[in-house]
């Protein structure tokens, strides 16, 4: 082969393939950065020392460490602040985006200390480039009224704990129920959150790890993606875009390079046989660019229609949704996509319908939705909202549209003598005079609920947890997971015939096809043949690079040049699932847990919470297991996920469960892969499904205490606090081992600290009261769930049972109060052997009187996890007398649920009114 003609066929193979040339080659710029636990970053962001391929430069990235803390730097120059995650970056119509979530410290501390400083002025990012726009993903509106303007705006939430001010802020991020008049004379700030500011609180929901969107300007977009350039600026400071190829560097530079090569005198080959190469070259080109032509007509499918379309940071949508601008290209419209000053986005389930707020996508043609008007009804009077039904049935017949995830509830006549199963709560409404029943644990199928309330209304609503409480507001959402399906006839049309759905003037339905178009198949043809001989082609280019070792440039600098070319582009982010280790812990395929699952199938599902469903699942391999699929509605879901791996991952004990990997946090679909553990929870065991006679004796359960302690203890001297310590998450083996699990709610705390303000969360009959108050969480605060934990094993009783007396539904009230009294043989469970064994006896009131000390009010007179641990052991070797830890002063009784209402000092037993003295040297450090 003449060097005439090598010439030509590496231009050619240039043209198609201009990567393979770069190969092997690291070139100037990566396609991406590894940087820890923030995977690949992706331009505009870079490393330290790589200011040339990127302008927002992150920090110990290549620290070997994969948990070392990265820090970013927002502007050139400027200080370093903690970086939490780094997403994917993202394209709308006109502009690309970058997102990224940052710790800013002042304000972070503000809101831990609670101080309403932090809701004085609106949050300005510390953010300034020639090169993008940032603005926040997730704000809120607040308006700041001195207390003494008569400010009666009665549809916002009011916050009145700030000194000299009052705090108004709607459930959504837009001023729609705000009164202009109302909010003259009151200062408006826009403050970043983390949550839908539906709570009291605003506390809970403004949030100090900020996100924040990265929209390029049309000029570094189009110099980096476009002309594959740096964006810089030049002396004047004015944007220049440098290194601009218009062309890949390293093909023109070797081509002028291989032109000089030729020895015309020595070159046996005619000006015929090169112009002819000349030819060959021009019509290979144009019939290249031809064929470009004709497969991009193809990114249009029916009718003109795009395939899919992008909205906002919401991500990609197709068919039934449609912008609302293309209404023949879909059935559900969707508003204020391509409007880059809305970051909200309404949707129409159906023709002319309501408007609802668009929050997310979810698999399988599933959105995630939110109903305004539900939610402030729901707010300000539940008992008014019950008494309508609610509904998303839709009127078309061309699909269908049903809650995801929902509570059935029965509305009742309050006159109806209803004797539900003792598993279904009930709320009153008696001002409408009716009664509404749910079932708690979901025992009952449809058939058998619908007939046992037969005479009763029936209700579907959006749930966001489990319906295990008599607050209804606690599980009842006005945000919702729609699931849309198409109907038989129009499915067949749209994804088989090519057409759309539409309806005639009588409403019937019929399939609009578009006339066969020949000249359109006849394009398809040809660029289908024209493909697979390109591809033919770049086949033996291949072969010729690899076998003719001169094809390739000998100058590394021009190869690094073009590699940099060549690799910088909007498809060179990495996916994250190619790296199979996440936090340490290996990655899953969403496919491989699919099919562990059978799908999901309802058949394996082994229990659900306030988080998410667990599933027993089979790996390949051959391991069983438990997986996680965390609900897809819920706000905090990638938090709640990356806390349980981020803490997980940390941790070593036998009575801890393990944690077997999970799937990328990145992924839509959030699972975590637990160890399974097969027989149950111990609350199952005492008063649930698994509830016999004997089969938990009096060892076994003071095993379970012990080894549930031990890991408690493990977790306070790793900084952790679990903060949902309760019989349902704690599962045992066949041989009643323990595993402690569920993490979702733990927090990993600096130890320089004696406790931290945070939103209380849990579950009812368990919640440290002082953390329900004062809003701070100590390692006390699993300390007191673990004595009602400990009531539970000598009573087999359950922590809230609504069929006892009013001022003893939640357990803890009730141990109190019988063990103030002596009352010992009121509270265990006499089949334990208490009247009959001396020594069970005796081991039981010691568990109560240490059950008694964790339960105190006041956390100071609470022992610390470890001193609970060598009373128990003490207790089980019967050395607790001789060495019996003084215990703490009287504990109040509490009226009503015994959590924030007066205190009622009783006495209490001898063996329980001593101050407790520590002797663990552990401090209060928040875990």
């Amino acid at each position: 082969m003449s060097l005439v003609h090598e010439f030509v066929l590496l231009l050619l193979f240039s043209k198609f393939m201009p990567l393979l040339l770069a190969a092997g080659d690291q070139g100037r710029c990566p396609p991406s950065f590894h940087c820890g636990y923030l995977g690949n970053i992706t331009f505009p962001f870079t490393i330290t020392g790589r200011h040339d391929c990127g302008f927002l430069s992150v920090r110990n990235c290549s620290d070997h460490d994969p948990h070392t803390p990265k820090s970013i730097q927002l502007q050139a120059n400027g200080s370093w602040v903690p970086v939490v995650a780094i997403y994917p970056l993202f394209s709308s119509r006109t502009t690309r985006f970058a997102t990224f979530q940052f710790r800013d410290k002042h304000f972070y501390d503000l809101l831990q200390n609670r101080s309403c400083e932090a809701f004085t002025n609106t949050y300005t990012l510390p953010l300034i480039s020639h090169f993008a726009v940032f603005r926040l993903l997730h704000n809120a509106t607040l308006f700041l009224c001195n207390k003494t303007l008569n400010v009666t705006n009665i549809n916002m939430s009011k916050y009145t704990n700030c000194l000299g001010y009052d705090l108004y802020y709607n459930h959504f991020t837009t001023d729609d129920y705000a009164s202009p008049s109302s909010f003259t004379a009151c200062k408006k700030v826009l403050l970043p959150i983390k949550d839908v500011p539906d709570a009291k609180d605003p506390f809970t929901f403004v949030t100090g790890d900020v996100t924040v969107i990265v929209a390029l300007t049309d000029q570094c977009s189009d110099c980096h993606y476009r002309k594959r350039g740096q964006c810089q600026l030049d002396s004047r400071e004015q944007f220049c875009c440098a290194n601009v190829n218009s062309s890949p560097v390293f093909v023109r530079i070797y081509c002028i390079k291989s032109m000089a090569e030729i020895d015309w005198k020595t070159l046996s080959c005619s000006n015929w046989e090169f112009g002819m190469a000349i030819v060959d070259l021009f019509c290979f080109l144009l019939f290249y660019h031809l064929v470009l032509i004709l497969c991009a007509g193809y990114g249009y499918g029916h009718q003109g229609c795009p395939h899919s379309f992008t909205c906002g940071h919401l991500g990609s949508f197709h068919y039934p949704f449609t912008k609302a601008e293309q209404p023949d290209c879909g059935l559900i419209p969707i508003h204020d996509c391509d409007n880059s000053q809305s970051i909200q986005k309404k949707i129409q389930l159906e023709k002319n319908g309501k408007h609802f707020v668009l929050t997310g996508i979810t698999q399988q043609d599933g959105i995630s939705i939110s109903d305004e008007d539900l939610h402030k009804r729901l707010q300000n009077n539940i008992c008014d909202t019950l008494n309508n039904s609610y509904s998303l049935s839709s009127h078309s017949s061309l699909y269908s549209c049903y809650i995801k995830y929902n509570v059935t509830l029965f509305r009742c006549k309050h006159g109806l003598s209803m004797k539900p199963p003792a598993h279904y709560f009930n709320h009153s409404c008696p001002e409408y005079d009716y009664d509404i029943y749910y079932d708690s644990l979901s025992f009952l199928n449809n058939d058998e609920a619908h007939k046992l309330f037969s005479s009763c209304s029936v209700l579907t609503l959006a749930k966001k947890d489990k319906p295990d409480t008599t607050d209804i507001l606690s599980f009842v959402s006005a945000q919702m997971v729609v699931q849309v399906l198409l109907s038989k006839d129009c499915d067949d049309c749209y994804n088989h015939r090519g057409g759309q759905c539409r309806l005639d003037r009588d409403q019937q339905f019929y399939c609009h096809e578009e006339p066969k178009n020949k000249s359109k198949t006849l394009k398809l043809v040809l660029g289908l043949v024209t493909g697979l001989c390109v591809i033919l082609l770049a086949m033996v280019l291949i072969g010729c690079l690899i076998f003719r070792r001169k094809c390739t440039p000998s100058d590394p600098q021009h190869q690094s040049r073009n590699a940099d070319t060549d690799s910088i582009g909007p498809s060179s982010n990495s996916d994250p699932e190619n790296c199979r280790f996440y936090y340490g812990v290996p990655l899953f395929s969403y496919k491989e847990l699919k099919e562990a699952t059978y799908n999901f199938h309802h058949a394996r599902q082994l229990g659900s919470g306030g988080f998410g469903t667990v599933y027993y699942g089979k790996l390949r391999d051959g391991r069983e297991v438990a997986i996680k699929r965390l609900y897809e509605h819920n706000y905090r879901r990638v938090e709640q996920f990356m806390n349980e791996v981020h803490i997980l991952t940390r941790l070593r004990h036998t009575n801890l469960v393990s944690l077997y990997g999970c799937t990328s946090h990145r992924s839509r679909e959030l699972l975590l892969v637990y160890e399974h553990v097969p027989n149950g929870t111990v609350a199952c065991h005492l008063h649930g499904d698994f509830a016999r006679p004997r089969t938990l004796p009096w060892h076994i359960r003071m095993k379970i205490a012990i080894e549930t302690a031990s890991a408690l203890c493990y977790l306070h001297a790793s900084d952790i606090v679990h903060r949902d310590v309760k019989t349902k998450n704690i599962l045992l083996t066949q041989s009643f081992s323990v595993k402690v699990a569920d993490f979702g709610l733990s927090r990993l705390f600096p130890n320089d600290v004696t406790h931290v303000s945070t939103a209380p969360l849990g579950t009812p009959g368990y919640l440290d009261p002082e953390y329900h108050q004062c809003y701070q969480l100590t390692n006390k605060s699993d300390v007191f769930s673990f004595g009602v934990v400990l009531i539970e094993l000598i009573s087999s009783m359950a922590a809230v049972d609504m069929s006892r007396h009013r001022d003893e539904i939640n357990l803890s009230n009730l141990a109190i109060k019988k063990i103030q009294q002596s009352a010992f043989s009121e509270l265990v469970d006499p089949s334990l052997g208490f009247d009959s064994d001396s020594e069970v006896k005796r081991m039981m009131i010691s568990v109560a009187e240490l059950a008694f000390q964790c339960l105190q009010r006041d956390k100071d007179l609470r022992p610390s996890m470890d001193e609970v641990l060598k009373v128990l052991m003490r207790i089980e070797s019967g050395r607790d007398e001789e060495h019996l830890l003084p215990p703490s002063l009287p504990s109040p009784d509490w009226e009503d649920n015994g959590l924030l209402k007066k205190m009622i000092v009783q006495p209490s037993p001898k063996a329980v009114t001593d101050t407790w003295h520590s002797e663990s040297t552990a401090s209060n450090a928040s875990a």
